[in-house]
């Protein structure tokens, strides 16, 4: 062979593989710039494995868009930084050519830059493995499509980074976020662990179970007055159970209802339960109670302004605060008292008012204003009984009647004298017993005439 032909042959090699041939492309000897458009299958790299039937990412400027999102974790905001290049040779077959040729052809073709694109590379002919580094521009495979015009996405391997989600379903054994904003509804059908949370609201039908006490703070600039428990329903009043002020106190607007066994305690001590006051609760203002048992009052008391009881003079009154004695009951005139000396007990007005002992409301005994004056019975079928001896101003009677004076009965007057009276009014019929009786005396004087002394005669002449 000439060198001519030679130089043709090499010429022909070499035109045909600036023109016609397609280059055999090894694995990462191209980068993501030699890419645009179409569809990749069975796609996978380093950090992704792309496994879908139809499109399930989407990446747009304001983030990644997908259906469901399955990871072992999520780390902070997610965020996909850099560029994509594809690094290294470009190699195809030359093991047919003889040395000699081989060289010059090496020599030629080192020189040449293959112009590559989408239409020199016919599909399906290249595979992940063949891509490293680089950009690629509108990326698309089967379970993922980039609509980004900027960094939205990073795959590292602590997981995936993104400044916003959009999903339908996100499916994930741990998720952890900085900071994170949910513009729709949240469902979680599992576990949701917060170190803290703030919300404006919360609407929840399921059981809310807690290891840490219920904490209401002062927003910025406030306080936490008029926060509390709401419950709302529209169309009606507001239940509330808040922390009022001016004193602090809980306010609800509904009664609140305990357990019957149950009571109301203030500083450990029982104060109300549904069948008595606390027994530490000595100060009160009760205006209306029902049927009470076993009362006990320690100190004064006042029983609807009527009845009043001293502890410091023991004594009872109704009507009257300060009584005159131990009971006392009065009116705007009268003072009825009851009183125990020491040696002696009494009974009666303490006022300069008759009083009367009754029974079926007639008066019995009549004592007169200023005592001179006592009646005995009452002219209503009156009986008087008096069981015993009777002494008029006799201490010691030693017979049924004893005076220590005249005595009188249906108009007759009897006394006792040693001679005839010489003076005083005397009626017909009045008798002077004769104090010193002898033989041959009288038993007394009669008096025959009315007079002042009246005429008396003797009687009962005593026998010798």
């Amino acid at each position: 062979m000439s060198n001519t032909d030679l130089r043709t042959g090499v010429d022909a090699l070499y035109n045909a593989l600036v023109s016609q041939s397609t280059p055999e492309i090894t694995e990462r000897s191209l980068t993501g710039n030699h890419l645009k458009g179409g569809t990749y299958t069975d796609f996978a790299s380093t950090g992704i494995k792309d496994n879908a039937s139809s499109v399930v990412l989407t990446v747009k400027d304001d983030g990644i868009v997908t259906p469901t999102i399955q990871t072992q974790r999520m780390l902070g905001n997610v965020t996909f930084d850099g560029s994509v290049n594809i690094k290294g040779n470009l190699f195809w077959d030359n093991t047919q050519f003889r040395t000699d040729i081989i060289a010059e052809a090496t020599a030629a073709a080192a020189a040449i830059v293959p112009k590559i694109d989408y239409t020199s590379i016919p599909i399906g002919g290249l595979k992940g493995e063949h891509i490293r580094g680089g950009t690629i521009a509108g990326f698309n495979s089967q379970g993922i499509t980039d609509k980004a015009t900027k960094k939205a996405l990073i795959v590292s391997n602590e997981g995936i980074e993104t400044d916003r989600i959009k999903t339908g379903v996100l499916e994930t054994d741990t998720l952890v976020m900085d900071d994170a904003t949910f513009a729709g509804d949240l469902t979680i059908t599992g576990t949701f662990t917060a170190e803290r949370m703030h919300v404006n609201e919360i609407t929840s039908d399921n059981r809310i179970e807690r290891s840490e006490p219920l904490q209401f703070h002062a927003p910025k600039g406030g306080n936490i007055y008029n926060q509390g428990l709401l419950w709302v329903n529209p169309g009606e009043a507001t239940k509330q159970f808040v922390l009022h002020n001016n004193p602090d106190q809980y306010y609800s607007s509904e009664n609140i209802n305990i357990h019957r066994d149950k009571e109301y305690l203030i500083g450990g001590l029982p104060m109300l339960n549904k069948e008595k006051i606390g027994d530490s609760i000595h100060t009160s203002k009760l205006k209306r109670v029902g049927r009470l048992q076993g009362l006990q009052v320690d100190g004064n008391f006042e029983l609807d302004q009527f009845m009043f009881y001293s502890s410091v003079s023991n004594r009872l009154g109704f009507g009257v605060e300060e009584p005159n004695g131990t009971i006392g009951i009065a009116s705007f005139d009268n003072d009825f008292i009851i009183d125990v000396e020491d040696t002696s007990s009494k009974i009666g007005n303490f006022s300069s008012t008759p009083l009367n002992i009754v029974t079926d409301n007639v008066p019995r005994i009549q004592i007169s204003a200023t005592g001179n004056n006592i009646v005995i019975g009452s002219n209503v079928e009156a009986k008087t009984n008096i069981q015993g001896k009777l002494g008029i101003n006799v201490n010691s009677p030693d017979a049924d009647i004893v005076t220590a004076g005249p005595v009188k009965f249906e108009g007759k007057k009897f006394s006792v004298g040693e001679k005839v009276p010489t003076n005083g009014v005397w009626n017909k019929g009045d008798i002077v017993w004769n104090q010193n009786p002898a033989p041959t005396s009288y038993v007394g004087w009669i008096c025959v005439r009315s007079g002042n002394p009246g005429e008396w005669k003797t009687f009962g002449q005593i026998h010798k």
